[in-house]
């Protein structure tokens, strides 16, 4: 059984360390539920510009693939890229509680 249970700061690029695990395995599904949001002392720093994010971002539990959890952590890195860009955010680091147990793996 694998569980994953990350709750720390990251950076825009350590995302792509939380999404390595979860790759294109046919018939896997995981619970997952996750929060990614703005660390409080970056907040407090520019509450102007960092109240225009679409931050935090929830999911409460829900069953997905290992492909899905990808997509949908890079999506958000990506989101998060492209916010940065459009509210001129030089540099930013994410309050991560993420948490991901396997359910179902195929046994051959």
């Amino acid at each position: 059984m694998l569980k994953i249970n990350v709750d720390m700061w990251m950076t825009l690029d350590q995302i792509y360390w939380l999404a390595k695990p979860f790759k294109e395995e046919p018939h896997t599904t995981f619970l997952i539920d996750y929060k990614i949001g703005v660390v409080e002392h970056f907040y407090n720093s520019e509450p102007e510009k960092f109240s225009l994010m679409f931050l935090p971002i929830e999911q409460d539990t829900i069953s997905m693939d290992g492909k899905e959890i990808r997509k949908t952590l890079l999506g958000i890195r990506k989101n998060i890229v492209n916010q940065m860009k459009e509210f001129e955010i030089n540099d930013i680091f994410l309050e991560v509680h993420f948490n991901a147990e396997l359910i179902a793996y195929p046994v051959y």
